[in-house]
């Protein structure tokens, strides 16, 4: 049974097998016929023969790659012409807040001008005050004149008003005058008007009798201590000199003026005694002097 089952199948073997009736197609004949076509394709593509490895990177365009979704949510256009309006705002807003504080304008110049003014007359005033310290108005004391050689002394008694004339209580002393119905005041630094002083026989150095006229010229000094000026004297120039006729003594606004003169004072010369016909000198305030340059005009004192 197996001999014979080995014969079978040693016979199928040698049984030659039929041609298949089905057609090859041309390119696959015979393995010899395809090589030619193979190398034909290769040398017309040769980048397709290539190793995946050696062929150039050719990436492929991106095919609609999906949005990422949205943070915030789209706005209408309006609101980004607002933002924008607004961005501008705020740039034009800092330029010009920058350009105030840190560009000095025309008006910052002329404020630091001022300033500087105002530092240097602050300086000047400062330097005036320690050179001439303030003297507070008070009762007269003693006067010189020192371009008259004169130097007298002041009663305690004010002057009279008499017949329209300043009359001094005694002949050999200067005298003050104030009343309570006229705006004449104490001599002092911060004196708020007119100061006026008269004297007879104290006050005839100023007067020239043989020429008929003051003996004082303009430019003069006048030196007045008074009871709270202390070591000080107040300094006074001689301005402007009147020979007033007795009707126009008392409305003469060229000597009296015709509203308050703060620092002027007065001095009323009757000559030979005559009030009647007085010569007066106008002073003005300058500033005050020691004691000792006062004395260094006199010096057998």
């Amino acid at each position: 049974m197996a001999g014979q089952t080995r014969r079978e199948h040693r016979l199928r073997d040698r049984t030659p097998r039929r041609a298949s009736t089905r057609q090859r197609p041309k390119d696959a004949d015979s393995p010899r016929r395809s090589q030619p076509a193979q190398r034909r394709s290769e040398s017309s593509h040769p980048e397709s023969a290539r190793r995946p490895d050696q062929r150039p990177d050719q990436r492929r365009p991106d095919q609609g790659r999906p949005e990422p979704p949205r943070r915030w949510k789209k706005q209408p256009r309006k609101v980004y012409v607002r933002r924008r309006w607004t961005a501008i705002w705020l740039i034009v807003l800092f330029i010009v807040l920058f350009i105030r504080f840190c560009v000095p304008s025309e008006a910052d110049r002329q404020l630091d001008q001022w300033r500087e003014w105002a530092e240097e007359a602050e300086r000047e005033r400062q330097a005036y005050e320690a050179e001439n310290p303030q003297v507070e108005p008070s009762m007269p004391v003693e006067l010189a004149i020192p371009s008259a050689g004169m130097r007298g002394e002041f009663s305690q008694d004010v002057c009279r008003f008499e017949e329209g004339s300043v009359v001094p209580p005694t002949a050999d002393r200067v005298c003050i005058f104030t009343s309570f119905d006229r705006p004449y005041t104490l001599p002092g630094t911060d004196a708020r008007d007119i100061v006026v002083l008269a004297g007879n026989d104290v006050f005839a150095p100023l007067y020239n009798g043989a020429d008929k006229r003051l003996a004082v010229n303009a430019g003069d000094d006048l030196y007045l201590r008074t009871e709270k000026s202390g070591d000080q004297w107040l300094r006074y120039q001689a301005l402007d000199l009147h020979n007033p006729s007795p009707e126009n003594l008392d409305s003469s606004p060229e000597i009296w003026g015709d509203g308050p003169l703060p620092g002027r004072l007065l001095t009323v010369v009757n000559p030979d005694g005559d009030a009647s016909a007085p010569a007066i000198v106008g002073w003005q305030l300058m500033g005050s002097a020691t004691s000792q340059e006062v004395n260094a005009f006199y010096p057998g004192r």
